[in-house]
């Protein structure tokens, strides 16, 4: 069984509002098991974790982030992508060398997945954008 805890309250327009706002985020947040590919009970049964060969850490801060976001890793960075939580595609870039930063000026408050792709591996990373 798989369980969202989901808050919202209106800060105007009464108990509907708030109603309303409690729908558009349980709506964003099965968006999201959508656009990461988890179905409602899709979760595999994990017998155990296969051995990682490279040891890379890839670091993004400050996270939430308001108008831009670093990106650091220990190799080099080849790109990175922003995926909304419906899993739409809003912001790339190519960065060069271990160290980058996104602007984030423009885009709406919210859950976003950051794709950092290295010389070595991707990974994915949650965004808070507030």
């Amino acid at each position: 069984m798989d369980l969202a805890f989901i808050y919202a309250r209106a800060g105007s327009g009464g108990a509907y509002a708030s109603v309303e706002a409690l729908k558009l985020r349980a709506d964003s947040v099965q968006a999201a098991y959508d656009a990461y590919g988890i179905g409602c009970g899709s979760y595999p049964s994990m017998v155990s974790v296969p051995d990682v060969q490279a040891h890379e850490q890839v670091r993004l801060f400050p996270n939430p982030a308001h108008d831009r976001v670093t990106v650091m890793a220990d190799t080099p960075v080849k790109g990175l992508e922003l995926l909304d939580a419906q899993g739409r595609l809003v912001l790339t870039a190519s960065p060069t060398g271990t160290r980058s930063t996104l602007d984030l000026r423009g885009l709406m408050p919210g859950f976003y997945a950051v794709r950092i792709h290295t010389t070595v591996q991707t990974h994915v990373h949650r965004l808070v954008v507030h």
